[in-house]
């Protein structure tokens, strides 16, 4: 795959798809169905509307009458009594079916298809987005309180008369029996409620605004885009991690930190899956979503860190199998190998065992302190502290031996470069995210060693790590080339 040209069509294909995402609007006409409380509209008959309400409140202050009183009583019945003509009075008689069909008998659509007469039904008698189908809910908007559907023609469930549905009117889509009904407005012009305020629509009755997520139906969902750049982005990442030839040799050694690579590269996938699954699968953020998300996020950045580290790895591995920028190629007799690998085992127990003194006297005073200026919590404290002591031992002593049995059983081979070594299966980096090559001598005993170190970033400053190459007895010279090498800053 050409890596070069991929990534930046990649991303200029997701910047695109987000502008459009942000700006695509729906386009008019659109409908609105809601719900409508024919019954409540029957009860206000006898009550004042705003307007009258107005012309009630006038009234008492110019005649400087107090409210609750039975002079503003008198005034309000005679507005309510005025109001009540004979019409009112027979409409109040009606029952609601009867009250559709007279009262609205000029916006009255009555729909006759089975499918059309189900989706009246199911509408009106919902209570909340849960009691709605699921096959309307994505016509509501989340950010109402009221139960709307926002629809547009090819979407609407039922056929609509011949007769033209007029801009701005209100129609009572209604079963053929009037028992069922909802309201039904038809919009050419589609604003939201910043536009409607910013055209100074606010008091025009006839405008009515759409909730952005609706107006913008992919407004929300451009965020998706991120993930699903990540996904292909670290996918094609897998085509890099395949095996190179090595030099010739009967020793065919394992590139473990490909296997590495791969592995860290393979848990980034699956954390951004998981990352994605909270939205998704709409996991309640204080029901353990956040957590999740987090924890997600946090192992999602950490595996893609520790994925380039290991690829950078693989690479300079690879150059060092392939036979590129080396200062020496050494193979050992199988008996000789065996020596080292116990000498190794020796000279890191020796390493480790005045670090382990260090740290356990630094133990023994830390704990040694609290359990003298709280002796309730001693007992626990000094528990603690010798597990901690103990398990130290354990790493200072044992690690070794298990490295040095490892040792044994890997190819008796080690390759130098001026960037990193391999001793048998052991890869050290020595110049790479962060590795620093120190220092490097030859150490004459028994076994003549080439002790090389390098250090790298630890969490409180630069830690050191020690290599010691096992140098034929044939190439001591070659191996003091090789010091000069590495210390030279050429």
């Amino acid at each position: 795959m050409n890596f070069k040209i991929y990534y930046p069509l990649l991303l200029l294909v997701c910047v695109v798809l987000f502008i459009y995402a942000s700006n695509y609007k729906m386009s008019p006409p659109l409908y609105i169905i809601r719900q409508y409380n024919l019954q409540q509209e029957q009860e206000n008959l006898t009550k004042l509307n705003n307007d009258e309400v107005y012309i009630f409140d006038s009234l008492l202050r110019v005649k400087n009458i107090r409210y609750n009183t039975q002079e503003s009583d008198a005034i309000y019945d005679s507005l309510i009594n005025a109001k009540i003509t004979p019409e009112v009075k027979e409409l109040l008689k009606l029952p609601i079916s009867e009250y559709l069909k007279k009262a609205k008998k000029d916006s009255l659509v009555i729909i006759n298809d089975n499918r059309g007469i189900e989706f009246i039904k199911k509408v009106q008698f919902s209570k909340s987005l849960d009691d709605l189908p699921e096959e309307f809910r994505k016509f509501t908007s989340t950010n109402s309180f009221d139960l709307v559907l926002y629809i547009q023609e090819k979407d609407i469930p039922f056929e609509l008369p011949n007769e033209k549905i007029e801009q701005n009117k209100r129609y009572f889509i209604t079963t053929p029996d009037y028992i069922n009904y909802l309201v039904l407005n038809k919009l050419n012009e589609l604003m939201t409620a910043e536009e409607i305020i910013d055209k100074g629509y606010l008091f025009d009755e006839s405008k009515i605004s759409i909730p952005e997520n609706i107006l913008y139906p992919y407004k929300d969902k451009r965020y998706w885009l991120i993930p699903i750049f990540l996904f292909l982005a670290l996918l094609p990442l897998f085509s890099t991690l395949k095996d190179q030839e090595q030099i010739t040799t009967e020793l065919q050694i394992k590139n473990k930190q490909r296997q590495a690579a791969k592995i860290w590269l393979f848990l980034a996938i699956i954390m951004l899956l998981i990352v994605v699954a909270v939205p998704l699968f709409e996991i309640d953020i204080w029901s353990g979503g956040g957590a999740i998300l987090f924890i997600g996020a946090f192992l999602f950045i950490l595996s893609v860190i520790l994925f380039f580290v290991y690829h950078s790895r693989a690479k300079k591995f690879d150059e060092l199998l392939q036979g590129r920028n080396i200062l020496a190629k050494w193979q050992y007799d199988p008996i000789f190998w065996e020596r080292f690998a116990d000498k190794y085992a020796a000279k890191h127990k020796e390493l480790n065992k005045s670090n382990f003194i260090i740290v356990t006297a630094l133990i023994i005073v830390i704990f040694g302190i609290f359990m003298i200026a709280d002796t309730e919590v001693a007992t626990t404290m000094g528990i603690i502290g010798i597990s901690l002591i103990l398990v130290l031992y354990f790493f200072a002593m044992y690690v070794p031996k298990i490295s040095a049995h490892n040792l044994k059983k890997s190819p008796a081979i080690s390759i130098i470069s001026k960037d990193c070594i391999l001793i048998g299966e052991q890869f050290h980096p020595l110049k790479s995210l962060g590795n620093r090559f120190e220092r490097a001598q030859i150490i004459t005993e028994d076994i003549n060693l080439l002790e090389v170190v390098y250090s790298y970033q630890a969490k409180y400053g630069r830690a050191e790590q020690t290599v010691f190459i096992p140098v034929p007895e044939s190439k001591l010279e070659e191996a003091k080339k090789i010091v000069e090498a590495l210390e030279s800053k050429e």
